[in-house]
């Protein structure tokens, strides 16, 4: 039996590129995004009770990962385990996976019917701009909440491991732009202070032989520079 699956959407964010996506969204951030969706699934009585709750689960599709649709791999390796620990497919969050599918909670925003286009903001998002969504659905806590569950790979949200410094010149791109992106600022803070380099880019041999190593994160229509020295990830520019 074949099924086939439409999207009833995309969403607007400011990840322009997967390097620096957020691994957990509201969990670690307050990243904004935009649902924009497609007829006629802008029903606005498709809605109707949505501002009863305040979180909502999102289902959509890690749309640039195509290249894992052609082959199946049972294994992955996953980023919170530094990258290097293979696991099974089905007892980790990679997005490479059998469908694509991917799952996240969002804190709900404001919904918009303007010029015959239904629009949902909503707050923690860790997807791909322009990645397409496949459902909606509300947070229930008092079903969604297992007290006694666990997970030996990942007990607890990670911490902060780097601090982030703007050079005057990052600082004063910034504040050009800030009519336009007013929250550039802390997406930068929040996305850098989660070291979203390799994993293996963090040990001291890397480091020292390549102690000047200048890493790309693209934001909305921005590409930010950094380099990482001392626990510390230095903006050093920010270009069109």
């Amino acid at each position: 039996m074949t099924y086939q699956i439409e999207p009833i959407g995309h969403i607007q964010t400011p990840f322009t590129e997967k390097f620096g996506i957020p691994r957990q969204g509201i969990a670690l951030s307050q990243i904004p995004g935009k649902i924009v969706f497609n007829t006629p699934y802008d029903d606005m009585n498709a809605f109707r009770g949505i501002e009863a709750h305040s979180h909502l689960w999102i289902y959509f599709l890690f749309h640039a990962n195509a290249a894992a649709t052609e082959r199946f791999s049972p294994l992955v390796r996953p980023p919170r385990l530094g990258g290097n620990t293979k696991l099974g497919v089905f007892a980790t969050r990679s997005s490479f996976r059998p469908n694509n599918i991917g799952m996240t909670l969002v804190k709900r925003g404001e919904l918009v019917r303007q010029r015959q286009q239904t629009t949902l903001t909503v707050y923690g998002v860790d997807m791909l701009h322009r990645s397409p969504i496949l459902d909606i659905k509300p947070y229930i806590p008092y079903a969604d909440i297992c007290p006694q569950a666990s997970s030996e790979f990942a007990s607890e949200a990670p911490a902060e491991i780097l601090q982030v410094h703007f050079s005057v010149a990052a600082q004063t791109h910034i504040k050009a732009c800030q009519s336009m992106y007013p929250d550039l600022l802390g997406i930068i803070q929040t996305v850098l202070s989660q070291d979203p380099r390799p994993a293996f880019h963090s040990e001291a041999g890397f480091t020292a032989n390549h102690p000047n190593k200048t890493y790309h994160i693209a934001l909305y229509d921005k590409d930010v520079h950094f380099q990482v020295r001392d626990n510390v990830a230095e903006v050093i520019e920010i270009t069109d």
